[in-house]
């Protein structure tokens, strides 16, 4: 497509390969080093997506040293492996990819490989791509081609995806009911679904179960418990399910 970098994952490979898109020589698959593998200086027994989880998740618990210099050493390895990853899939071409370029979409069926941090791509030229480019995530197969013609036009059907990975976890209620409670007060044409539980499988059942002009029109993915602690407070009247 123009305008865009496909990366492709060769499934089935270890270490794992990836190619351009439109190159299908075996020649051309290189191998990207795993940021589950990739080491970060000192931790010896941890890893980049390991350590990364720990900065996302638990540095701001404690923003000081000396896990400031913890958290820097992070980073560092995050920018390390953003490099390497560009050097084995884009230096190599015989013509700049970038040029022209608005889009890197990652192809693959490895939910692993899915969630490598790709937008920490970067040139050691120009720096990271994501700063002039937005990246897309999409499997080979089994994903959900069907599409929806019409929306219905008198009202704004919400479904409520509420992340709970945890026992114990946010309750459904505690998402769903400020934006309930926004549009009673204000007597909003709209209708908040909650999908129950918060799977693909429960999705496609909802999506199938409804016809066109009651499919929703807006779907909201709120995080779990660990991100909403962490999120800015949302502008005032916004229920934080909206914010999300």
């Amino acid at each position: 497509m123009p305008g865009e970098i496909s990366i492709v994952h060769c499934e089935g490979t270890a270490p794992a390969r990836f190619r351009l898109a439109g190159t299908d020589d075996p020649a051309s698959a290189f191998v990207v080093p795993s940021p589950y593998e990739f080491p970060v200086e000192g931790q010896p027994h941890s890893n980049l997506m390991r350590e990364l989880r720990w900065y996302l998740e638990h540095f701001l618990d404690y923003p000081f040293a000396p896990e400031t210099a913890h958290a820097e050493r992070v980073l560092a390895a995050l920018k390390a492996w953003g490099i390497e990853a560009f050097t084995a899939l884009l230096a190599r071409s015989t013509r700049n990819p970038l040029t022209g370029s608005e889009t890197v979409r990652i192809s693959s069926d490895t939910p692993a490989v899915l969630s490598w941090p790709w937008e920490a791509l970067c040139s050691p030229e120009t720096g990271h791509l994501a700063r002039g480019h937005a990246f897309e995530r999409r499997m080979h197969h089994g994903h959900d081609t069907r599409c929806f013609p019409e929306f219905p036009r008198n009202r704004v059907n919400i479904l409520l995806i509420v992340a709970r990975p945890f026992e114990n976890d946010v309750r459904y209620r505690s998402i769903a009911r400020p934006l309930v409670d926004l549009i009673q007060r204000e007597v909003l044409p709209a209708r908040v679904d909650v999908l129950r539980p918060p799977t693909f499988e429960q999705l496609r059942k909802h999506l199938d179960g409804r016809p066109t002009t009651t499919t929703s029109s807006i779907s909201i993915a709120t995080g779990c418990r660990a991100l909403l602690n962490r999120l800015p407070d949302p502008p005032r009247g916004v229920p934080r399910g909206i914010w999300l």
